[in-house]
């Protein structure tokens, strides 16, 4: 009885001890998630501006003012201007009327133009489009109808940029309209200046060296609008 006991006791004592598991290790925290990088250019833009070409002078100078609209939808763009040309009046005709002097300031005629193009290229810092379409000039009794092309260059930053724009119609009716703007923004707001000259040769017999040769509507420009 004393043998067993003691074997007992040595056989507790000598054996290993029991195996404890280790706790479970607990998963890493999983990464958050990264978010996607804003794209270069906004997928759409949409811009709305009132024109006005300044006269150079006081008297007997050339003007116009308008409305310009641009669309973006990634590369697809839409362009629509309208335009109204005028002669401030000289000093002898306000001195004479003046209410006859300022209702004959502004010209009869009426340009139009609506575009539809592609951007061929656009990233971060440039926009470069081309345009076609439709041109017209009216009148309250006529209008006229011709077709157009036409392109614009953006290049800067969004707060800061210069831009380039031309419209060309070589027949129907004829035009050239140019012009070279800075533009300043800031949130939604946007402000060009620059310089314009418009060519209009309203004529059916007119050529392009008709066109070429008229006087253009010319001299500083200014455009104050939204753009988001």
């Amino acid at each position: 009885m004393s043998l067993s006991l003691v074997v007992l006791v040595l056989s507790q004592t000598l054996s290993p001890p029991p195996m404890v598991s280790a706790p479970p290790t607990p998963p890493a925290p999983a990464e958050p998630e990264k978010a996607a990088a804003p794209p270069d250019v906004p997928l759409w833009q949409v811009t709305a501006l009132a024109t006005a070409t300044v006269p150079t002078a006081l008297e007997a100078s050339p003007f116009a003012f308008g409305l310009r609209g641009e669309v973006d939808v990634w590369r697809i763009s839409a362009l629509v201007t309208f335009d109204r040309a005028g002669t401030t009046p000289t000093a002898a005709a306000m001195a004479a009327s003046p209410l006859a002097a300022l209702s004959t300031t502004l010209e009869d005629a009426r340009t139009w133009n609506g575009l539809l193009g592609y951007a061929v290229l656009l990233n971060h810092w440039a926009r470069i489009r081309a345009l076609g379409g439709v041109s017209a000039l009216t009148t309250d009794t006529t209008s006229r109808f011709a077709p157009s092309l036409g392109g614009t260059a953006r290049i800067g930053w969004r707060f800061l940029a210069a831009e380039a724009g031309v419209v060309f119609t070589p027949f129907g009716f004829r035009q050239l309209d140019a012009r070279v703007e800075g533009i300043l923004r800031s949130g939604i707001f946007e402000l060009h200046v620059g310089y314009r000259a418009r060519f209009v040769d309203s004529t059916d017999t007119g050529t392009l060296a008709t066109l070429f040769a008229s006087t253009p509507n010319a001299g500083p420009t200014v455009a104050l609008g939204l753009s988001f």
